[in-house]
C-alpha cells in the first residue's frame, strides 16, 4: 500500500511540474493541469500523513498541511492569472523537499 501511494505522490508531482512549465510558457489550460496534479496531491497528502506521538512527527504533519496550502494557493493564483503564482509553489517545493529529508531522518 505504501508503494502505491508512493507512485500517486510522483505521479501527481510530475502533473504539477509539467503543468508549471506549461505556465511558463503560457500555454492555454495551464492552470487546469497544475489544479490536478495540487488536488490529487493534496487529498493523498492529508490522507497518508503518518501518526505519531513523537512532538518531532507532528511538527512535519503540520508543516506538511500548510505546504498543501501553499500549493493550493499557488494554483488558485494561477487560476486567477495573478503574476506572482509562482512564488507559494516554488516555497512549498522547498519546504517539501525539506521535510522530506526530516522525515527520513525521524524515520528510523
Amino acid at each position: 500500500m505504501k508503494n502505491y501511494k508512493s507512485i500517486i505522490f510522483i505521479i501527481a508531482y510530475i502533473v504539477i511540474t509539467v503543468g508549471v512549465l506549461l505556465a511558463v510558457i503560457d500555454i492555454p489550460y495551464s492552470q487546469y493541469v497544475v489544479i490536478v496534479g495540487v488536488v490529487v496531491n493534496s487529498i493523498f497528502r492529508l490522507i497518508s500523513l503518518p501518526k505519531s506521538d513523537n512532538k518531532n512527527i507532528r511538527r512535519l504533519n503540520t508543516q506538511q498541511f500548510f505546504i498543501t496550502l501553499l500549493l493550493c494557493l499557488g494554483a488558485y493564483m494561477l487560476y486567477k492569472t495573478m503574476s506572482s503564482w509562482i512564488l507559494p509553489i516554488f516555497i512549498a517545493a522547498l519546504a517539501d523537499v525539506w521535510t522530506l529529508k526530516a522525515y527520513s531522518k525521524y524515520d528510523k
